[in-house]
């Protein structure tokens, strides 16, 4: 993303000097199959809520591609890099919000699809 600004390269780890006492999701590639078939949840801190709440939104799949995917949603400033994860299990990240997109009336999350290169590269820097 830093070279290329190249929206399938939208993900980072941050590496903290300590523990924040919180919890933890699992990351999970999912087939495309899968993806279609899911509805999805991201959570984010957005600008026009009190500071600091947690909000969720989130819809079903709406286009599935190799590296990226976009559901209905209404993901405001504050959701950006948070999780995706499917509605039926919460416990894995299959996706990073990226943005949100308006299309004919509908909002849509967009997400970089967590893949196994993605995977492999949170492994790699954790």
């Amino acid at each position: 993303w830093t070279e290329e600004g190249n929206f399938e390269y939208d993900y980072a780890v941050v590496e903290l000097d300590e523990s924040p006492g919180v919890g933890h999701f699992g990351t999970r590639a999912e087939t495309t199959s899968n993806l279609r078939a899911d509805s999805f949840y991201t959570y984010g801190f957005p600008g026009d809520k009190t500071s600091g709440s947690l909000w969720r939104t989130g819809g079903s799949a709406y286009l599935i591609r190799t590296t990226q995917f976009a559901f209905h949603a209404y993901p405001t400033n504050g959701f950006s890099g948070g999780p995706v994860v499917a509605q039926d299990d919460t416990s894995y990240i299959v996706g990073i919000l990226s943005g949100d997109s308006y299309v004919d009336g509908e909002y849509y999350g967009l997400a970089v699809r967590v893949t196994s290169d993605v995977v492999d590269f949170v492994k790699r820097h954790i």
